[in-house]
């Protein structure tokens, strides 16, 4: 009779326990989605700043669908989410950059004038100026001729041109995109970066777990051991399930009851 009043009293417990855990985890993703809503609406707004010389900042969105964000017009990004839907790919970010000139890039260049002779007789002689002038990530080349008029430019890459792209997370779990470009002539413009948090969050049949313990000692009928068993389940910040005590002496005793941790410095991500 007694046994009978703890088991229920037991599972009782458990199930105000799990309750409250569950309204706990409730209020917890309410305030999550809403956070992630507030913080989405302000990165849609926000624009590419330039915090310093090269150095570019733009707030990211989050979502758990990254690929409906791929332009379908755009044939790359077409055939990137075709590969990640064969593939059965998810997508962590996704980050779209436009790289352009900040200003149009003029300069006097270094140039040299040579005379070349008609190729056939009755022709008169022709001038010729051979140009080049190196901006850093581009090289421009060319010639002009007289007589008649005629000009050859060649635009070939100078030095490469390095672009960096960094996610980082501040302390209110909001994103960030910081890009660098190492040429001061180009500016960086992000169109689109977004993250997906919820792929490193666990599937919910990962939080069940399996609780054991044993403990030996000694009491009025001597040595003797406590054996736990349980199954436990995670549910954010929470771990809760029922639980059995086994003492093992010269006879065993069944105690009954739910085990309950919480993790309240755990982010919550």
């Amino acid at each position: 009779m007694l046994e009978r009043f703890f088991r229920t009293m037991t599972f009782v417990f458990l199930g105000i326990i799990v309750c409250m855990s569950l309204y706990v985890a409730y209020l917890q993703w309410s305030h999550s989605k809403e956070r992630v809503k507030f913080q989405n609406e302000a990165a849609s707004k926000d624009a590419t700043i330039e915090l310093k010389d090269g150095l570019y900042h733009k707030l990211v969105l989050q979502s758990n669908d990254l690929r409906s964000m791929l332009d379908r017009k755009d044939k790359q990004l077409s055939e990137l989410d075709q590969r990640l839907r064969a593939s059965k790919e998810e997508l962590l970010t996704t980050n779209v950059m436009v790289v352009g000139l900040k200003k149009q890039l003029e300069q006097l260049a270094k140039a040299t004038q040579t005379d070349v002779p008609p190729a056939k007789p009755g022709e008169v002689a022709r001038a010729k100026v051979d140009f080049h002038h190196d901006f850093g990530a581009m090289r421009v080349d060319g010639w002009t001729m007289t007589n008649p008029p005629q000009s050859w430019v060649r635009l070939s890459q100078g030095r490469p041109l390095k672009l960096s792209l960094s996610i980082s997370q501040d302390k209110d779990r909001a994103w960030h995109a910081y890009s660098t470009v190492d040429d001061p002539n180009f500016a960086v413009d992000i169109k689109l970066t977004a993250v997906n948090p919820g792929i490193f969050k666990p599937k919910w049949y990962e939080g069940f777990g399996i609780m054991a313990g044993l403990g030996v000692g000694t009491n009025q009928s001597g040595l003797g051991a406590m054996v736990q068993l349980g199954i436990t389940y995670k549910l954010r910040q929470f771990t809760f399930g029922p639980a059995v005590w086994l003492g093992l002496n010269d006879s065993v005793d069944k105690y009954y009851g739910i085990v309950f941790i919480g993790n309240p410095f755990e982010k919550d991500r």
